[in-house]
């Protein structure tokens, strides 16, 4: 097994008694102590530590959100992963060192129908502004303002040049038709092109202690599209 990789188990972020949040609904997990402290001590200035998860056929890619003491053999994952991944079988854990290609293209699928009616495309966009990177398949649970906040499921149903993208620069989003017909409705062939406001930069759950060394980029992009 390489230096930068362990054999790990799984576990979901809420079983941790510290607030896990923060990391719930971004691509981030929690490594333990050890590792993590390995792992940052080589880790370039001022990049991010991505670290890919492959268990069988499955493999994804998250970043690294900080660390936790309570296991030495668990690495705490979003419950969204678990959709693919199993906690009874161990999983090779292996930090990135190059990072995954730009992304160029998002499609998604909403999973209701009714969800065609709401500004989806410019919720997703503010949803992703503070992902490192993204995996085709992932279901993204995602608040809708015009619908009050309430949180709606979108699925990742293909990503261009690559089934793992880092989310960087111009990235138009589609939307494909839902699982459930919608005749009133046909899929856009041209990117959506709509202002949205840039992201500040992440705040990090005061809680846990993160890598010192990690620097967040968040997209600003113009659009329904993510980038600096």
């Amino acid at each position: 097994m390489e230096p930068n990789s362990s054999l790990l188990f799984l576990g979901y972020l809420e079983q941790l008694e510290e607030p896990t949040e923060y990391y719930e609904v971004r691509d981030q997990c929690l490594v333990p102590h050890h590792l993590w402290r390995g792992w940052i001590e080589e880790q370039e200035q001022d990049s991010v530590l991505l670290v890919k998860i492959t268990q069988m056929e499955r493999t994804t890619i998250l970043c690294v959100g900080g660390f936790t003491k309570e296991s030495d053999s668990i690495v705490f994952l979003p419950r969204r992963c678990f959709l693919e991944f199993d906690t009874a079988l161990p999983t090779d854990v292996e930090v990135v060192k190059t990072m995954p290609p730009l992304a160029t293209k998002i499609t998604l699928q909403p999973l209701d129908n009714e969800l065609y009616h709401c500004d989806i495309a410019s919720a997703v966009s503010k949803h992703l502004s503070e992902w490192q990177v993204l995996t085709v398949g992932t279901t993204l649970t995602v608040p809708c303002e015009e619908l009050g906040g309430y949180k709606v499921d979108i699925f990742v149903q293909s990503i261009e040049p690559a089934n793992i993208v880092s989310l960087r620069g111009e990235v138009p989003l589609e939307l494909a038709e839902s699982l459930e017909t919608v005749p009133e409705w046909t899929a856009p062939t041209l990117p959506i092109d709509r202002p949205i406001s840039p992201q500040n930069e992440a705040v990090f759950d005061p809680h846990i202690e993160q890598p010192v060394n990690q620097k967040f980029i968040p997209f600003s992009g113009t659009g329904y599209r993510l980038g600096n």
